[in-house]
């Protein structure tokens, strides 16, 4: 991964730290305000615009990596537009579509900010704090059957609530706590390139146990295969491995303790859930009837009723329950050949940061966003965590960060012996 990069340091201003502290008020914010972390979103983007027309004098050449990365999540988006073209509705896919991938610019952002692996860190820090506080809510209103902040919209289940933080939904909650769950737990098993890692340990407490308050089987699943990932990647590692382990074992008893909750995990295994079954088998007629350019986005909500087979659903549930399944059905097969583009360049960015011999700091936070990447991807399979705002833009957020530690990976000069 070798890429030339300018050995000549230039003094930075405060243009080049503006996109970088705004991207760290997005990570204060994304746990706790959709509507204030959505600001920071416009705003760095801007700031990074900003510095581009300025021609800061730290501005670079852009490296490989992000041209690379730019053309992946260009072509996400085009692949989608034959299917908002198509649509019977295209004023609902137009919206639909304006709704979840604007925030794709977090993932331009990051790569493009000029950021220093300090302020990179700072993100993650801030990450891991807004999730934690939402965490504590969290459990807080499992336990306590109360939530001054979101009212009577907390699903009752036997004599405790989903957990939903500040949000309004208990999947959205799971799916940024997995995110930064996986996050955390992969810099946890990083090892000494961390001078301390109490606050790694902390979030991984505090996110790994409102996992089990949140009653979501996917985030369940996905975290127990991220753990072993993360553990077979570890070495000899063994404290980190055995602190991570007992966030396990811990929710894991908990989880057994409680009846609803093992009422919950019981069900993981269930072949009966046909409520499920019928929202997949909706989404794959869908994606046969139109198997190009598919229904349209944003149309899942329109046309199930009308190939509604009977199940545990409503006719109007609004997704799929499945990312893959839902785009299938919504875009087609373009749509699904943008996404193996988009996310196979992805993974093959993370896979080469695992394979770096001498990992740093910034390689660290590399593998752990895409741990993380894997995470959301794993449980999206049976829920559709893209629909939701808020896991859309921590998704967003880790691909920047994947970006950023591939670009500063490939652009770093071999160390001088002397």
């Amino acid at each position: 991964m070798a890429e030339t990069d300018n050995p000549v340091r230039v003094a930075r201003s405060w243009l080049d730290e503006l996109p970088a502290a705004l991207i760290l008020g997005w990570t204060l914010s994304a746990s706790i305000s959709i509507a204030v972390s959505q600001i920071f979103v416009g705003l760095s983007f801007a700031a990074v615009v900003l510095r581009f027309l300025i021609r800061s004098p730290s501005l670079s050449s852009p490296p490989k990596s992000s041209i690379i990365l730019i053309t992946a999540i260009s072509i996400w988006v085009i692949s989608q537009l034959p299917s908002v073209l198509a649509s019977p509705e295209p004023s609902v896919s137009w919206l639909g579509l304006g709704s979840s991938d604007w925030l794709l610019i977090l993932a331009l952002s990051l790569p493009w900010s000029g950021a220093r692996e300090v302020w990179v860190i700072r993100w993650i820090v801030g990450l891991g704090v807004s999730a934690s506080i939402a965490a504590v809510l969290g459990l807080w209103q499992h336990f306590s059957g109360w939530n001054s902040v979101v009212g009577d919209s907390l699903t009752r289940v036997g004599r405790f609530y989903r957990a939903e933080g500040f949000f309004d939904f208990p999947l959205t909650l799971a799916g940024v706590e997995l995110a930064v769950f996986a996050l955390v737990a992969a810099l946890v098993m990083s090892g000494s390139v961390w001078r301390h890692q109490w606050h790694w340990r902390t979030f991984a407490v505090m996110t790994g146990l409102v996992l089990c308050a949140t009653y979501a089987r996917g985030a369940w699943i996905a975290a127990a295969v991220t753990l072993i990932v993360v553990a077979t990647a570890a070495g000899k590692r063994r404290r980190s491995l055995a602190l991570l382990a007992g966030v396990f074992a811990l929710g894991l008893i908990l989880m057994m303790v409680i009846p609803e909750t093992a009422g919950r995990l019981s069900s993981v295994v269930d072949i009966k859930d046909s409520g499920r079954f019928e929202l997949w088998g909706a989404a794959i007629r869908m994606f046969l009837s139109h198997p190009f350019t598919g229904i349209g986005i944003a149309r899942f909500q329109t046309v199930f009723p009308q190939i509604y087979h009977g199940g545990a659903y409503i006719v109007s549930f609004c997704h799929a329950h499945s990312d893959p399944l839902n785009r299938l059905a919504e875009t087609g097969a373009i749509g699904i050949m943008g996404a193996v583009v988009m996310w196979g360049t992805v993974g093959w960015m993370g896979w080469r940061l695992w394979r770096v011999p001498i990992p740093n700091r910034m390689t660290a936070m590399g593998r752990g966003a895409a741990i993380a990447l894997f995470a959301l991807w794993l449980a999206g399979w049976s829920q559709c965590y893209y629909t939701d705002a808020e896991v859309g833009a921590v998704w967003w957020f880790l691909v920047g960060v994947l970006g950023l530690s591939f670009k500063r990976v490939s652009t770093q000069k071999a160390p001088n012996p002397n």
